[in-house]
């Protein structure tokens, strides 16, 4: 395995770095009002709701899944079963004739 080493990064062109005489503006970002912290709380309260029906549904859908899967194992397994009694009774009737 060998090992490359990579190219430094390259800016596209038509970008400039910023000099550093520039002044950045350093403003902060107000704090949110109690209005808008409801609000965000609302919208975040709707997506928890929807993620709890969304895990009742995956759920309901694995279990109808699950139990549909272990009727078909166990009437499979009962019809293994009667085969095989069949085979070692030769006096039991066959029911299909």
């Amino acid at each position: 395995m060998t090992h490359e080493a990579l190219a430094p990064p390259v800016l596209p062109p038509g970008h400039q770095a910023v000099a550093a005489d520039v002044v950045v503006d350093t403003t902060t970002v107000p704090s949110p009002t109690e209005e808008q912290v409801r609000a965000a709380d609302h919208v975040f309260a709707q997506r928890q709701d929807e993620s709890q029906q969304v895990k009742a549904l995956l759920g309901l859908y694995t279990g109808v899944l699950l139990g549909h899967q272990l009727l078909v194992e166990t009437f499979q397994r009962q019809d293994e079963r009667e085969e095989a009694e069949r085979k070692d009774d030769p006096k039991r009737p066959d029911p299909e004739e």
